[in-house]
Parts: structure tokens; sequence; C-alpha cells
């Protein structure tokens, strides 16, 4: 007996240990027999020295106690039954799987057995070459599915046998075990791999067929690039039509209004029959027809996606419209139309030119355009009186639109709002009367210029947000969570109301009456506030450019604000206007010359308030360890409660200024000569 049979036969005897145990055992003689064997002796004598393996064995289970085997016995079982039933329940989730794929399988074949069925109205070689093509794609996935149900056979086995053979003492049948389809047909047919070479034939065929018939524009040509090879046309002569309705998985819709035709026409654009049927019931029209079917695995055989357009007379102006379409294109074209509901999974919504009484889209994932470089609709606009648009994700273009009300919420989804007029004089509200947010977007980008409305709440979190350009009357901002929100060459007639929570608010060259802030671990930057904005120099020319429409308008508004910090924890708050230079004397002076109304800060924890080149005319700040730095500020009536914390005040320039402070002992002043301070 030599090394490798010792341990071996030691390995079975000790089966009933625990595996730790049993490896230091098997380590311990292993050993024994090395050193024995570096020393000169030869193997077999060293082996034959030992105790046997059975006497080894039955040495360490009497140390262990007389019960020990039984127990092991029935641990080692149990542990067997668990590991059999969990290769049952991975065997069971296999099962599904390939059950799954074989009904996909199946259910594509006969779908392209429906296919190759109904091309009588094709062309002679297009139809023959997708006959061939079809039949090579269903013989080279049979090959594929074959191969896969060997794998999922071979993993099966893989986890049964093991606790097979621990549960019934014998392995399964060699035969049972090794069985494979794939294996099958090589023994038949007394060749190797015999099925991985008829593949690849006819994968090189399917390659020239279709080639053939994309050159020809045949059904592979006319799939791929979305071509609908026959038009039916249907007219609806009933009047009294007050809704158009349509629900399915796949297909793309054009609206548009015609003044020349007297009843509803609809063209349908299709490849094969799909059992298409207009109903009407209750002055409700609505457009039938079957989904496009998936005809092979890969999606090579693709349908062209059926197409309607739809073209309305003038009598049915501001007809309804419902679409819920799981994957779709819906164009709506210089049309009239009343509530218009688009539901969908992913899609793509274009609105040129049109009138339309409410809009309400709701979609996993999409893009709405309402602006287009065609010279159709180029120089266009829409009015939409109310807008409501639900998309988690994709793009958003509001562009060049008069409407009531809007409101866009969104997950991840890029905004882009541009020239919207909204006519309402009171905020967006819910059904039970509750004010909500115009926009709410929880981690997307948006952009919004040249906005005009009396209105706009924003919420968002982990968003980027600029809002620039825009004319309105009052701003509700709520920022969160890592978010960023720029206002930038905005009149807010009214009020700024804005809560910052772990975010940025940016506000420049904003014009506003009051600006009241709220923030925990936030950053608010005013920068420039109520100054007019300064002619650009262009880098080519070198000469001032001029002013656009806008900036003409922006600055011909004067509103200075009062602006509150009611509560702030750990917030960095800072006001800076911007500076001229006096090419004379050198100074620097504040551009803004006339005095913000007030600042007044009710609640400063902690964080910094940074105060530059700016003249408020009444100043109030009750902090708590906060660190002021007030550099070049002017004003009448300064009042600083300070408890523990740092202040910082100069002003460049001899002018008089006077501050009030009241502070305990740990709170630091160090003021300017040129500055009164009274205590």
């Amino acid at each position: 007996m030599n090394q490798r049979e010792f341990l071996s036969q030691l390995a079975e005897e000790l089966k009933y240990l625990k595996p730790k145990d049993q490896n230091e055992v098997i380590r311990f003689y292993q050993q024994k027999i090395n050193t024995a064997i570096d020393y000169g002796e030869k193997e077999e004598r060293v082996i034959a020295s030992l105790p046997s393996p059975k006497s080894i064995a039955e040495d360490i289970y009497r140390t262990k106690g007389v019960a020990y085997i039984e127990l092991r016995k029935k641990a080692i079982r149990r542990q067997t039954v668990i590991n059999f039933i969990g290769s049952i329940l991975i065997s069971v989730i296999i099962v599904l799987v390939f059950s799954y794929i074989a009904f996909l399988f199946g259910s594509m074949s006969v779908n392209l057995i429906k296919l190759l069925s109904q091309t009588g109205h094709f062309a002679a070689i297009d139809q023959i070459s997708l006959i061939i093509s079809g039949i090579l794609l269903l013989l080279i996935e049979l090959v594929i599915f074959i191969y896969f149900t060997d794998l999922c056979y071979l993993i099966i086995m893989y986890f049964i046998s093991g606790s097979y053979q621990q549960l019934k003492k014998k392995e399964i049948n060699e035969k049972v075990a090794n069985f494979s389809i794939s294996g099958t047909i090589n023994k038949t047919i007394k060749k190797e791999k015999v099925l991985v070479k008829v593949a690849l034939v006819m994968f090189f065929l399917l390659i020239g067929t279709a080639i053939l018939n994309v050159a020809t524009q045949g059904y592979l040509y006319r799939g791929s690039n979305n071509i609908n090879s026959i038009v039916e046309k249907f007219e609806v002569t009933e009047n009294n039509i007050e809704k158009i309705v349509y629900k399915g998985s796949n297909a793309n819709f054009t609206i548009t209004s015609d003044d020349k035709i007297e009843n509803i026409e609809i063209t349908y654009y299709h490849e094969l029959d799909h059992n298409f049927k207009l109903e009407i019931e209750n002055n409700i029209l609505t457009i039938k027809f079957d989904d496009s079917k998936t005809y092979d695995l890969l999606n090579i055989l693709k349908e062209p996606t059926q197409t309607i357009v739809i073209k309305l007379p003038a009598k049915y102006n501001y007809i309804d419209l419902d679409l819920d379409i799981l994957q779709s294109s819906i164009n709506i074209l210089s049309a009239n139309l009343g509530d218009v509901t688009l539901k969908n999974t992913s899609g793509g919504y274009q609105i040129y030119n049109s009138n339309l009484e409410s809009l309400t889209i709701k979609a996993n994932k999409g893009t709405l355009v309402t602006s287009t470089d065609d010279e159709t609709y180029i120089n266009t606009s829409n009015n939409i009186e109310n807008i409501n648009i639900d998309i988690l994700d994709g793009i958003v273009n509001l562009h060049n639109i008069k409407s009531d009300n809007f409101q866009i919420i969104t997950s991840t989804a890029n905004v882009d709002i541009n020239n919207l007029i909204c006519t309402s004089t009171q905020p967006l509200k819910n059904e039970k009367g509750d004010e909500i947010p115009n926009i709410k977007s929880s981690a997307g980008k948006i952009d919004i210029k040249q906005l005009n409305c009396a209105y706009l709440n924003i919420d968002i979190i982990s968003t980027i947000c600029n809002v620039y350009e825009s004319m309105i009357d009052y701003c509700e901002i709520s920022a969160q969570a890592t978010s960023s929100i720029t206002v930038t060459k905005t009149v807010v007639k009214e009020k700024i109301n804005a809560f910052v929570s772990g975010s940025y608010l940016i506000c420049e060259y904003v014009k506003s009456s009051n600006i009241t802030l709220e923030s925990n671990s936030g950053n608010i930057y005013l920068y420039n506030l109520s100054e007019n904005i300064l002619q650009q120099e262009d880098p080519e020319t070198k000469e001032l450019k001029e002013f656009t429409q806008f900036e003409n308008d922006f600055n011909s508004i004067s509103i200075y604000p009062e602006i509150i910090l009611k509560k702030s924890v750990s917030t960095k708050f800072a006001i800076e206007n911007g500076v001229i230079k006096d090419e004379t004397t050198g100074n620097k002076t504040s551009v803004l010359q006339e005095s913000l109304k007030s600042l007044t800060i009710n609640d400063h924890t902690k964080g910094s308030i940074i105060l530059k080149n700016t003249k408020i005319e009444k100043m109030s700040m009750v902090t708590n360890d906060a660190i002021i730095d007030m550099t070049n500020v002017y004003g009448k009536d300064y009042y600083i409660e300070m408890t523990d914390g740092q202040l910082s005040y100069y002003n460049d320039d001899s002018t008089g200024q006077t501050i009030k402070i009241k502070r305990n002992m740990a709170a630091l002043v160090e003021i300017g000569n040129n500055i009164d301070k009274e205590e």
C-alpha cells in the first residue's frame, strides 16, 4: 500500500468526523510518513508500521464517545437531505427558466411559420429569400436550443448526482448522468460536432440570403428601415365623435387637422394582416389591430412598426385623444385637440404648431419635443391649456408654448423649458386644494429659460436646476440632497421662498422684493442682487454687444429686496455685489447705486456668513458659533447678537459706519478703526 492509498482509506474511515478534525488527522499521518521517508525509510515499510486506517478511526471514535458515530451519521444524513433539497430547488429553477425559453422558442417558431405563410403578396424574389432565411434561422435557433437544453441537463445532473449518491449509497446510471441530445446525434451520425458544423453552414447561407433580401429591398430591408409596404385608407362618416382611443403594445401615430376634409380620415400603414378595424360606441372611436409578433430569438425578422395617420376635419376641433401604447412614436402636427392622454413604457412625442386643451403624458422613458428645425414648423408655437407630464427618464423639451398651468414630474430626465408663457395667476393645486410643485425631480437636470409666469414651484432632490432670463411673480424652491439650483438674470417681483438642505442655491443678477431663506447644511450665494446687467465686450470685435430685448426689460426694472434668513444650521451664506475700479483713485466701488432694503438673520447656528461690497440699509443678525466676515458693507442700522463664534468687519474707505453688538465672552470681534462699535 502506498501513501496515497493509505490516506484515501483513512479519509473514508474518518468520514463521520467533522471536516476540520478529519483534515487534522490526515495531515498528521501525511507529515509522519513524509518525515520517515525523508530519513531514508521506504514508503511501503513506513506504512506497514502504522496502524491500519480502520484501527486509527476506531481509536479516534472511541475517544469521542460511544454515541458519536450515530450522532455524526444523523448530522451527515441531515446535511445530505438539505443539500438534496437545495439541489432539487436549483433544478426546479433551471427547469422553469428552460420552460420559459422553450415557450418563447415555440411561440416564436409558430409566429415565424405564420409569417412565412403570409408572404403571398410579396414579390417572388422577396418571398423566396424570406422563406429560405426564415427556415435557416429556425434551424440555427434549434441547434442553439439543443445545446441550451444539454447545458441545463448537465447543470441539473451536477447538483443532483452528489446528493443522490450520498442518500442512496450508489451512483446515478452513467448513461443517464452523461446523456445529451447533441452527443446522441453525434453518435448516431458517427461524426464529432456535427450540429456546430451544420449551424455554421446554415449561418453563412443565412447571411447570403439576407444580403439578397436587403439588396432587393425585401422584407428584411423594410423591417430594418421601418418601411411598410401596404397602405389602407379609411373614412369615418359618423358624426358626433368625441374621443379617439387606442391601446396596444407597439405602434406609431400621427395626428393632424385638415380644414379641407369633411370626415375623419385614417391611413393605416402595415406589412402583414393584423385585423385592423374601427369601432364606434358612445361617441368613442376605438382603433383596434393585433400587435406585431416576434418571429425569432434574435429579432432579425422584425416587422416594420404599424403606423396610423389620423386627419381631423374642422368640425372635430378639440376632439379628445387617448393612446395607451407600450412602445410608440406619437406626432401631433398642426392639430386642434381637446384632452390628450398619452401613456406608454417608452416612446417619443413630437408636438408642433398645435392647440390642445390639456396634455397628459405618463411614461417610464420618453422624449417630448415641441420645437424643430423643420422649415414647416420652425417658427411655430403650441397653445396647451394644461400640461401634466410624468416621465421617469428621458428628455422633456417645452419650447414656445403658451399654457394656463404646467406640471413636470420626473426622476432622471433632462428638462429643457424655453419661452414658456403660463397665464394662470394662481399657484398649482391638487384636488385637495394643496399647493403642489410645477417641477419635481429626484435625480435629473432642469434648464429653464425665458419663463413668464405668476407662480413657479420647484421641488428637487439630487438635481441640477438652472433658471435664467425669466419673469416670475412668486417662486417657491425646495432643494435637497446634493441639489444645485442657480437663478440668473431673473425678476421675481414679489418673493423668493427657498429651503436648502445639503444643496446649493445661487442667485446672480436677481431682482426681487423679498428673498426668504431656510437652510440645513446648505450653501447660499447671493451675487449682484438688484444690479443691472452690464454690456459685454465682443471677444472678436472688442466692441460692446447690444443688449437683448430681455436685458433691456430687465434693466428697466428697479427692485431692492428684503432678505430674511429664518433659520440655518451649518450653512455658508454669502452676499456679494460686483465692483468697478475707479481709474483715477484706484479704489473699488460697488456697482449697486442703492441699498438692499434689509437683511434679517433670525437664527444662524454654526456655518459662516460672508458679506462683501454690499449696501444694506438695515441689518439684524442672531448667530450661534458662526464665523461672520464683512468687507465693504455699508448701511445705517446694524445689529449683531453673537453666542460664541467670530466677527470680522472692515471697510476700505473712511466713511463712518456704526454697528451694535451683543455677545458673550467667547465671541471674538475684530473691527476696523473707521467703524464705530457699540456694545
